[in-house]
């Protein structure tokens, strides 16, 4: 199946050019925005020519300075990039994490161009893991936004897909028209990539329908068009589904064919699924050249060279098993994180606790602290008031006592004084 992302690679050279310059100029006059946004152009150029992760490198710088500067269109720009980007090497958990943080980023901003191709980009995933239906709820959510923006190439770009999902799903008929309603637009627009790309997809319904001239004529249309466009990733495509289609044509019984002819097309199979193995061996995208590998080898099978199927199906099985090691070293690498992560919350909740709980104990031992002072200079006063008391009673019993033997002295004399009158 051809590619869906509809990204036409241009010139590459021109593109990287300009990029170097523009990146050049950038940096000399200190501008944060145009040093991210020539990082972005240069990593479109590399990855339209396959070297998707030195396209990655200059995706994540830019991402870096887009983040920095609070740029938060180009930080949504750049989340898609780099979901394209994993998607093409075949890192799916990495390119749906991308275009769901791309798609909540367009969300926030109201970008309803940005909403639209990430709802595509999300459809194209699940279109990848055979989840269909799901695949054309996004596909038709895109084409809904695209038609009231009234942009053609989009409306296209989903049609395009949503074709490809009928195509999938075995609805031939709708799969047809949506491809002939798409190439229209393209053609009306001038997009040779995109015209070629489902032009291509085209020759896959006739081929499943077993029309194969129609397909053969379809291939080689899309075909011609990559080779003008520089399309390194399709032509590599229609290099292996040429050559599954030779296969499917020699192993049809209900074709007549003679044994030359017979021959001829397993001959023709051969011939471009090998083109189609070392174009994506180029291209460093190993999932392709896996399934590309097993269709070689039950080629070489149905022609009797049983040695050529086996050493193809072992490369294929060791690709498998590389893709499927990577794939697992990173999944065992992210849960390991994702456990490190866990123990440093936990760690840091246990922390919080203690230090709440000391803080409550702290507080609690103020809180003592103060009460105690303040009992004891309750206390501390009331013994004061207490002995203050004392003293003033035993004053006052003192002055009591002098009053009384005054009292008493003053009596003897008042007694001495009338005994002396009388």
């Amino acid at each position: 199946m051809l590619k869906v992302f509809a990204t036409p690679p241009d010139d590459y050279n021109n593109r990287k050019k300009f990029g170097d310059s523009a990146l050049a100029l950038a940096i000399k006059i200190n501008w944060d925005k145009g040093h991210a946004e020539a990082l972005i152009n240069i990593g479109d150029a590399i990855s339209a020519v396959g070297s998707i992760n030195e396209s990655l490198a200059k995706y994540r710088n830019a991402l870096e300075i887009f983040k920095r500067i609070n740029d938060k269109s180009g930080v949504a720009n750049t989340f898609s990039k780099m979901g394209i980007a994993y998607f093409k090497i075949s890192d799916f958990p990495n390119s749906f994490g991308y275009f769901d943080r791309a798609l909540k980023s367009y969300q926030e901003l109201n970008d309803k161009y940005g909403i639209a191709k990430n709802l595509s980009y999300i459809g194209i995933l699940y279109g990848t893991f055979e989840k269909y239906e799901k695949s054309l709820e996004y596909f038709e959510k895109s084409l809904e936004i695209v038609k009231q923006l009234g942009d053609k190439y989009k409306i296209a770009v989903q049609l395009g897909n949503i074709g490809l999902t009928h195509w999938k799903l075995k609805n031939y008929k709708q799969s047809l028209a949506y491809y002939n309603d798409a190439l229209k637009l393209f053609k009306e627009i001038g997009d040779l990539y995109n015209y070629a790309l489902f032009t291509g997809n085209i020759g896959l319904v006739y081929a499943d329908l077993k029309k194969y001239s129609e397909a053969r004529f379809y291939y080689d249309k899309a075909l011609e068009y990559s080779i003008g466009t520089k399309d390194e990733y399709g032509i590599a495509y229609l290099y292996g589904n040429i050559g599954e289609l030779n296969f499917k044509m020699a192993t049809d019984s209900s074709r007549t064919a003679t044994t030359g002819e017979r021959e001829s097309d397993l001959s023709e199979a051969v011939n471009y699924l090998n083109k189609a193995v070392a174009k994506f061996e180029t291209l460093g995208i190993k999932d392709e050249q896996k399934n590309f590998l097993l269709s070689l080898s039950n080629v070489y099978k149905e022609k009797g060279d049983y040695k050529n199927s086996l050493e193809t199906f072992k490369t294929a099985r060791e690709l498998q098993d590389s893709i499927y090691s990577a794939k697992n070293k990173k999944m065992i690498a992210e849960l390991e994180i994702k456990q490190q992560l866990d123990i440093k919350e936990k760690e840091i909740e246990i922390l919080n606790k203690e230090k709440k709980y000391n803080d409550v104990v702290s507080r609690s031992f103020i809180v003592l602290a103060v009460i105690f002072v303040l009992i004891s200079v309750a206390v501390f006063l009331f013994y004061l008031k207490k002995r203050k008391d004392n003293f003033i009673l035993q004053e006052n019993i003192r002055i009591r006592k002098e009053t009384e033997e005054a009292l008493r002295a003053n009596e003897v004399e008042l007694k001495k004084h009338r005994d002396h009158l009388e």
